[in-house]
């Protein structure tokens, strides 16, 4: 085995940062990216803190669709990247990279990744040690003939050189089932067989119409899990608002896929940290988001998503490391061999642990995912992995899996409710990891959960996530719900008809808006409420290291009901938020008098 060029696991995640390529301008010579982002820039509006963990991932987006353009582009970049010379200390300091070889089906009317040998990626890899992979993705879509073979190429190209072969994949059209070699191509499966080390699988969830987002999340995990891939993760894209043919938040109607610039500026911030939850939770390590401008931001200044979202989701993840390979093993009762696509996809979980195909939210952690991997592959390596659990390994064709009343009867045998109430909640250790998962209704949820002899009810409004942690002298806090109100994309359809007939807004003109009236000039959401109901407290609890985002919460309130030992606090915000309480369970008894 060749040394990696950088480990990435549990306790080195990776955040991945797009920058796509700008071929208007190239066409006039000049080498830059969408949204007026720079390489350099980019980069060094990245925090100190977080740049261990995070690449820059450079797409080719709508560069000439000739041979030589990507190339040529990518040469460049690879050059400056190298070169990067950090103004803080002097010193060269190349910036990571992963380059997108593969896309749409590399087919030559889509994209100028079209013409990237493998020859040439393994020349890149020499010459540049901070190229530490290569990423494909969102090829579901146009299956072509030979991705197969391509996929293998790219994954013995990388294991030669220590960098990764990323992928980001849905299984619409069972395109994983079809990666292993479903079609009977097993060019990709073989060499995973002998390079899973080097390969990272995520999910992608731009296509939510196809409703298969349960579905892929759980092959991510059991291809991980059963040694298929080295780690895995998740791509959370906001253009499913756009699949799924959302406008207006809250707004009854489908316009389709009529108003893309519009729609995937829409979907609620916080959201994607409740997405990328289900990726942590789960032993996942990878994360990256799209629509970047939206995600990330433009002209090297960070968007409100990444800044009160993204960015704290990730610093959450570095300090408390995602569950290991081993931890998620003893967790997980029952492992499923199969395709999906033959059971219906999402269809499959619905009313199991979704409440409907198209969603990336999950209804219940009872279960946590489930993994799975394609009636393909052969369960040895499975065994092997799980031979020292209790792991049950079924078909899909079982018939604990023949209904969805089986599949409940059968699952909440192995998995004993742990909590109650209509949220989301799955419990981590000492920690209780809860989120409203209603998606575009304006609807609270509730929980009931426990930590011991502490009894803790919640109460969260849409778009509302929280961590709670029992720490020795009482309850860690971590909470999101941040939002910003993007009415005004709409205010001129007042029903869904109107809406799809709005005038287009461009690529340029959804960048345009980001910078005047998202990064500057925000229309902040209104603070929301959050109810926790604390039982078996002694004593009112005293709340300590407050911090969140200037004005974006007012002072918790606490209301101590000494004889009922309740405590109920009320939060109103509207962002990132995180605070301990500190409060004393039972008096510690008085100390023993010595003799005389």
């Amino acid at each position: 085995e060749v040394d990696k060029r950088r480990e990435i696991n549990n306790e080195h995640p990776l955040l991945m940062m797009p920058l796509y390529a700008n071929g208007e301008e190239f066409n006039q010579g000049k080498y830059t990216f969408w949204g007026g982002d720079t390489l350099t820039g980019k980069w060094e509006n990245i925090p100190d803190d977080l740049k261990p963990y995070t690449v820059i991932q450079l797409h080719p987006d709508d560069l000439p669709k000739r041979d030589g353009a990507a190339r040529d582009f990518y040469e460049h970049m690879l050059e400056e990247a190298a070169k990067y010379v950090n103004p803080k200390t002097g010193k060269n300091e190349p910036i990571p990279v992963i380059l997108t070889v593969y896309t749409a089906g590399n087919m030559p009317y889509h994209t100028s990744a079209h013409w990237l040998s493998t020859s040439w990626i393994d020349k890149m890899y020499q010459k540049y040690p901070n190229l530490h992979g290569i990423f494909s993705t969102a090829s579901y879509w146009i299956w072509a003939n030979d991705i197969e073979n391509k996929a293998a190429d790219y994954l013995k190209v990388s294991a030669k050189n220590g960098g990764y072969f990323i992928w980001a994949e849905q299984n619409s059209g069972s395109a994983i089932e079809k990666a292993f070699g479903k079609n009977g191509k097993i060019a990709f499966q073989k060499s995973v067989d002998k390079y899973w080390k080097n390969l990272i699988f995520m999910f992608k969830n731009t296509p939510a119409a196809e409703g298969n987002d349960s579905t892929t999340e759980s092959y991510m995990k059991g291809l991980w899990l059963s040694n298929h891939t080295y780690q895995w993760g998740g791509l959370m894209d906001t253009w499913k608002w756009y699949e799924t043919g959302k406008w207006k938040l809250f707004a009854s109607g489908n316009i389709g896929k009529s108003q893309g610039d519009r729609q995937w500026l829409t979907e609620p911030e916080s959201m994607l940290g409740e997405e990328a939850l289900g990726v942590y939770l789960n032993g996942g390590v990878v994360y990256n988001f799209e629509h970047p401008a939206y995600t990330y931001g433009v002209n090297n200044k960070e968007s409100l998503l990444f800044s009160e979202v993204i960015k704290e989701f990730f610093r959450y993840v570095i300090a408390h490391p995602a569950p290991s390979k081993e931890k998620v093993l003893e967790d997980t009762k029952v492992f499923i061999h199969g395709d999906y696509s033959n059971k219906g996809n999402g269809k499959f979980f619905v009313n199991v642990n979704t409440d409907r195909e198209q969603t990336p939210l999950y209804m219940t952690g009872r279960y946590n995912v489930i993994p799975a991997i394609p009636g393909v592959l052969k369960t040895d390596k499975l065994k092997e992995s799980v031979s020292s659990s209790r792991i049950q390994i079924k078909e899909i064709t079982s018939p604990e899996f023949s209904s969805t009343q089986a599949r409940k009867e059968y699952l909440n045998k192995l998995y004993p409710m742990n909590y109650e109430g209509d949220i989301f909640a799955q419990k981590l250790d000492n920690r209780w990891f809860v989120y409203n998962y209603k998606v575009n209704e304006n609807v609270k949820q509730t929980g009931k959960l426990k930590f011991n002899s502490l009894e803790m009810n919640v109460e969260f409004e849409p778009h509302t996530y929280g961590i709670f942690e029992r720490i020795s002298n009482g309850l860690k806090v971590n909470l999101n719900n941040f939002r910003t109100n993007k009415d005004s994309l709409w205010s001129n359809a007042q029903d869904a008809n109107q809406a799809k007939k709005l005038p287009q807004l461009t690529k340029k003109g959804a960048i345009k808006w980001i910078e005047e009236h998202y990064i500057k000039d925000t229309q902040f959401g209104e603070k929301r409420v959050t109810k926790i109901v604390l039982r078996g407290i002694d004593k009112l609890p005293t709340i300590h290291s407050l911090s969140g985002t200037n004005n974006s919460y007012d002072q918790p309130s606490l209301n101590f009901d000494q004889k009922n030992h309740m405590v109920t606090i009320t939060i109103n915000s509207n962002g990132n938020l995180e605070f301990e309480l500190h409060f004393l369970e039972h008096p510690p008894p008085p100390p023993l008098r010595s003799g005389c």
